[in-house]
C-alpha cells in the first residue's frame, strides 16, 4: 500500500527545495513513514518524444508555452561580415587586489586576440588608445614579414571615459579617409552588458590560464610578503610581476590564435585556426574589411591621444627604475618564473629598503591616478545604431560596420529551430567568443543591444 500523500507531501516539497535527487528523496522519505505498512511506487510512467510533446503543447497551450519560453535563455548567434569588420575590447579587474589590471582586444570574426595586456592600470584612456594603435599598425597574421597597417570598419566597447581615446581615434581616421562618415561616431557603445565577446574570452582566460598564476600571487598576500598599500612593496612587485606575466600572456595568446576551436554546429562563423582565418578570409567565403591607413595619420593620432612620453607608460617612476635596475644587476639578474618569483621579490625588496629614504616620495606617486588624463569624446556626432535596429534577420546579431552586410553565411531559421534553440543549454565546456546568450536578472530575456 502506498504511503498516504498527506503524510509525505511536506517532506517531498522540502527535499525538492534542497535540490535532492528523486532517488535520494525516496530513501529519505522512508525515515518519515512506516515502511512495514507503506511503500512508494509510480502509478503510471509515460515516456514520449520531447519534440512530440512540445508540438502538442504549442497546439493546446500556446499562451503557456509563450510564458515558459519567456523565462528561458534566448540564443543569439553573433554574426560578423568578415575579418576586421569590427573590433571589440574590454578591461578586466579581477586582479585588482594585486594592483594588476588587464585589457583585451579581439576580432570576433576569426576569434583572434589582438592584444591581451597587463599593467598597473586599465583606466587611463591614453594607455588604452596605445593598445589600439599598436594593434592597428601590425594587423595580420604573425607569420607575415611585412605588416599591413589598418583599422576595422568600427570598434565597440562598454561605455566609459577610458574608451574615449579609441573612439576618437577610430572616428577621426575613418572620417579623414571617408568624408561620408563625417557626422557619425565610428565606435559602438555596448550597453546593458552586451559587449559579450570579450566577456566570454575573459571566462576562457579565467578558466584556463589564470588559476595557477593567481595561486602564486595569492601566496604573497596570504603570507604577508606583499601589501599593495605599501608604495615600496608595490613598486618592487610591479617591476618584477608585470614583465613576467606579460610574457606568459603573450605565450597564451600565441597558442590561442594558432589553435582551432572545438567544432560547434550552432556557430555560423568560421571554425578554424584564428590566425589562418585572418590571413586567408577568402577561403571562408568572405574578405578582409581592413581600412588601410597611412603611417603619417597613425603618427598624428599617437601624438594627440597616446604620446609615448606620457607618465602612464612608465611602469615605475624613473628614479626608482634606476635604483631597482642596479639592485637587480647586483643580484645577478635572476630569471623570474613561477618557481622563483617570491624569492626574487624578497631579495630585491630587502636591498631596496636600505635605500628607502631616497625613493619614498617618488614611490608614492605610483599610488595616485592622474584624473587630468581624461579625454573628451568628439562632440555632436550621431551614435551607431544597435540592438534590434541592427541589420540582419532575427536571432542573428550584427554589430559591424556595413550598411548591407552579406547574408550568404546565415542558415535558414524557422520557428521550430528558434524554440529549440531557446530551450537548449550550452553544454560545451570550451566557451567561444562567437556564440552567447543574454538574460536579465529577473529571468526574462533581453534584446542584445548593439
Amino acid at each position: 500500500m502506498p504511503a498516504p500523500e498527506e503524510d509525505i507531501r511536506e517532506y517531498v516539497e522540502y527535499f525538492w527545495g534542497l535540490g535532492v535527487s528523486d532517488k535520494e528523496t525516496v530513501e529519505l522519505l522512508k525515515l518519515h513513514y512506516d515502511t512495514s505498512q507503506y511503500g512508494l511506487s509510480a502509478e503510471l510512467v509515460l515516456r514520449e518524444n520531447r519534440k512530440l510533446v512540445a508540438g502538442y503543447l504549442r497546439l493546446t497551450e500556446p499562451d503557456a508555452v509563450a510564458g515558459r519560453l519567456g523565462r528561458r535563455f534566448v540564443r543569439r548567434l553573433f554574426w560578423s561580415a568578415g575579418v576586421n569588420d569590427m573590433w571589440s575590447f574590454d578591461q578586466h579587474d579581477k586582479w585588482k587586489r594585486f594592483g594588476l589590471y588587464l585589457h583585451l582586444g579581439l576580432d570576433p570574426f576569426p576569434g583572434r586576440v589582438l592584444w591581451l595586456r597587463i599593467w598597473r592600470t586599465n583606466r587611463n584612456p591614453r594607455l588604452i588608445t596605445s593598445y589600439y594603435l599598436d594593434a592597428a599598425q601590425k594587423v595580420g597574421a604573425p607569420i607575415l614579414i611585412t605588416w599591413i597597417s589598418g583599422i576595422p570598419l568600427v570598434t565597440q566597447s562598454d561605455p566609459g571615459t577610458e574608451n574615449y581615446g579609441i573612439a576618437n581615434c577610430q572616428t577621426t581616421i575613418r572620417q579623414r579617409l571617408d568624408s561620408s562618415l563625417i557626422d557619425t561616431l565610428q565606435h559602438r557603445w555596448m550597453r546593458h552588458k552586451s559587449n559579450i565577446k570579450p566577456e566570454i574570452m575573459w571566462s576562457i582566460l579565467r578558466r584556463t590560464w589564470s588559476p595557477g598564476f593567481e595561486n602564486i600571487l595569492d601566496e604573497g598576500l596570504l603570507h604577508g610578503l606583499y601589501s599593495p598599500d605599501d608604495p615600496l612593496e608595490k613598486l618592487v612587485f610591479l617591476w618584477l610581476a608585470v614583465p613576467w606575466l606579460q610574457a606568459e600572456l603573450d605565450a597564451f595568446v600565441k597558442r590561442f590564435n594558432r589553435s582551432s576551436r572545438r567544432a560547434d554546429k550552432h556557430k555560423i562563423l568560421p571554425q578554424g585556426i584564428p590566425d589562418l582565418i585572418a590571413l586567408h578570409p577568402e577561403l571562408y567565403g568572405t574578405k578582409d574589411y581592413k581600412v588601410l591607413v597611412p603611417s603619417v595619420l597613425f603618427d598624428e593620432m599617437e601624438s594627440v591621444y597616446a604620446p609615448s612620453n606620457h607618465s602612464v607608460f612608465q611602469l615605475v617612476p624613473p628614479t626608482f627604475q634606476k635604483i631597482i635596475n642596479e639592485v637587480y644587476t647586483d643580484l645577478g639578474r635572476p630569471q623570474v618564473s613561477s618557481e622563483t618569483f617570491w624569492d626574487i621579490y624578497l631579495g630585491v625588496l630587502g636591498s631596496v629598503r636600505n635605500l628607502a629614504n631616497e625613493i619614498t616620495s617618488d614611490s608614492e606617486s605610483i599610488m595616485v591616478e592622474d584624473v587630468s588624463d581624461e579625454i573628451p569624446l568628439l562632440p555632436n556626432l550621431h551614435e551607431l545604431r544597435f540592438g534590434d535596429e541592427s541589420a540582419g534577420p532575427r536571432r542573428f546579431c550584427y554589430a559591424g560596420g556595413l550598411r548591407d552586410p552579406p547574408t550568404n553565411m546565415l542558415p535558414e531559421v524557422n520557428d521550430e529551430d528558434k524554440e529549440e534553440g531557446a530551450a537548449e543549454e550550452e553544454s560545451d565546456p570550451e566557451l567561444d567568443v562567437r556564440v552567447y546568450a543574454n538574460i536579465t536578472p529577473n529571468g526574462s530575456p533581453e534584446p542584445l543591444n548593439f
